[in-house]
């Protein structure tokens, strides 16, 4: 058996053997959302508004850096006693419509002075029409945005925090979120200028906690990202009048490591912290799984079985091959433990379990294909030690080392794993001439994990070795009888494929003979007397 994994699936299966009817290849809600309610449970929206200004002077718009932890992106929110408590909405509550009620003056948006709508065709007046409410990228699925989100308001005072839970499923564990930014900088600082901060928690209980520092991205008006200052025309920033904005960015955010868990991410966009600016963001999402497709085997003379295709729009790729020739799909491996140490131009990889009881030894491979492919060859079926040193084995294990991104100057490693069967077919041939210029083919091919579909195996015979021009004859089927014009030389080109997978199809150029039919000659014998 083949193994293939879809590019995209249309259902989603849910635990409880229930299965709800959403697209897999999405989240529900991130992928053009027209409300903020979604039936599905295993996915909702909700939101927060952090400080609402109550009385005169400067106030805390409630995201500031917590300055305790250097080095680290630990940003939090809290309350003045001049703000009311952080405020929860709901998706009911969202849809409704949740407005601010200061700072809302000389609006230029018809919805300005909203915290969360959904938004659809049109541009942003204040970039001078040159943003998009949507990113001008296709989705996964090749088709372009039709609506996203925008978090905040043109208003100055307050903060606003967009919360999207979602259970993660293999088929929804990679996650793509495009956001764009318009601010006005007052150059106040990092910690007071407007924020954008982008977080995923993992759910605990009741609570929600952020277990790696990595899945944490926070751009300000002093964004450490162009150096402490935006610049024009740099990082995706422009100036248009006294109001900046940030070009369609995307990230890309793996979450296997949170596969049948819960996790919430959180989009924050605060306004200045002086409250005399403000800030808003659109954001647009899709999913996708965190799986590596397998193709197939190409046909032709190629010795390549497979095509490994991993996700595209990482940072980089690293292609591993198992050295024992192991299938380890299905296994789960504790990534820690993960160690690479460099020998020339092979990297030796040690994988051990989360029990630390088996471990599996990996080897680099050199990829000779785009970066997010690796074309499997029939000699990576030979391990080079271990026990199965030297021979062929019927199904080796990839992996492939992605690099994910929320903060492109901080990577962070996500590794998917691919077993595939060595189903190429091996071909050889027996052949039979006869005297009167027949010859009798015979395929004695074989595929080591599957039987040949031989109704299917088809000879084409030419009279030259390079297969070129119509054949002088073709015939199908695991055995035939090509009736030479001649005797001499011919070449017979073999087709075979598997019984599964017609595609899988193998092509080889064999010599074959025709003998010369035997002619009767009368004569004497030398020593014949007269």
């Amino acid at each position: 058996m083949k193994f293939k994994i879809p590019v995209f699936l249309f259902f989603l299966l849910l635990v409880a053997s229930q299965v709800f009817a959403q697209s897999s290849s999405t989240c529900p809600g991130w992928h053009n959302p027209s409300t903020f309610t979604i039936s599905n449970p295993q996915y909702s929206y909700s939101g927060q508004v952090i400080g609402e200004i109550y009385g005169s002077g400067y106030s805390d718009n409630g995201i500031y850096r917590d300055n305790a932890h250097p080095g680290v992106d630990d940003w939090a929110y809290s309350s003045s006693n001049t703000h009311s408590n952080p405020t929860s909405c709901n998706a009911s509550q969202l849809n409704a419509g949740v407005q601010a009620t200061q700072g809302c003056s000389s609006l230029s948006l018809t919805d300005g002075a909203y915290r969360f709508r959904i938004k659809n065709s049109g541009t942003d007046p204040h970039t001078g029409n040159n943003l998009s409410f949507l990113p001008s990228a296709m989705d996964n699925e090749g088709h372009p945005y039709t609506s996203s989100i925008r978090v905040g308001t043109e208003c100055t005072y307050g903060s606003e925090v967009l919360y999207y839970e979602m259970f993660v499923t293999p088929q929804n564990s990679l996650l793509t979120l495009w956001y764009s930014i318009v601010l006005e900088n007052p150059g106040h600082g990092v910690g007071t200028d407007p924020a954008f901060i982008i977080r995923v928690k993992k759910k605990v209980g009741n609570t929600y906690v952020q277990d790696d520092n990595n899945l944490s991205y926070v751009v300000s008006g002093t964004p450490a990202t162009s150096g402490g200052t935006l610049v024009n025309g740099q990082n995706g920033w422009h100036l248009t009048s006294d109001i900046w904005y940030k070009d369609w960015t995307k990230v890309m955010i793996s979450l296997n490591k949170y596969l049948s868990s819960t996790v919430r991410v959180e989009v924050y966009m605060s306004a200045c912290k002086q409250d005399f600016h403000f800030a808003y963001a659109y954001i647009a999402g899709d999913s996708q799984p965190m799986q590596v497709q397998s193709s197939g085997c190409p046909s032709g003379r190629s010795t390549v079985v497979d095509t490994l295709r991993a996700p595209q729009d990482m940072i980089s790729y690293s292609w591993y091959k198992s050295a024992t020739g192991e299938d380890v799909t299905g296994n789960v491996f504790n990534l820690t433990y993960l160690d690479s140490a460099t020998n020339g131009s092979w990297i030796r990889t040690t994988l051990i379990s989360a029990d630390g009881l088996d471990t599996l030894k990996w080897v680099r491979v050199t990829n000779p294909s785009p970066d997010r492919s690796y074309l499997v060859d029939t000699a990576d079926f030979i391990p080079t030690e271990g026990d199965s040193a030297g021979r062929m084995v019927k199904v080796q294990s990839f992996m492939c080392k992605m690099m994910s991104y929320m903060d492109p100057a901080k990577p962070f490693p996500s590794f998917v794993y691919q077993a595939v069967a060595n189903n190429k077919p091996v071909l050889s041939i027996d052949t039979i001439p006869t005297c009167d210029g027949k010859i009798q083919l015979i395929s004695t091919s074989k595929s080591r994990n599957m039987d040949l579909d031989t109704t299917l195996t088809r000879w084409d015979i030419y009279d030259n070795s390079q297969g070129t021009g119509a054949p002088l004859a073709s015939i199908t089927g695991n055995s035939g009888t090509f009736q030479a014009p001649r005797a001499g030389l011919y070449h017979a080109k073999l087709w075979c494929c598997t019984e599964d997978d017609h595609e899988c199809n193998t092509e080889g150029m064999f010599d074959v003979q025709a003998l010369e039919s035997p002619v009767a000659v009368i004569g004497v014998r030398p020593t014949d007397e007269p």
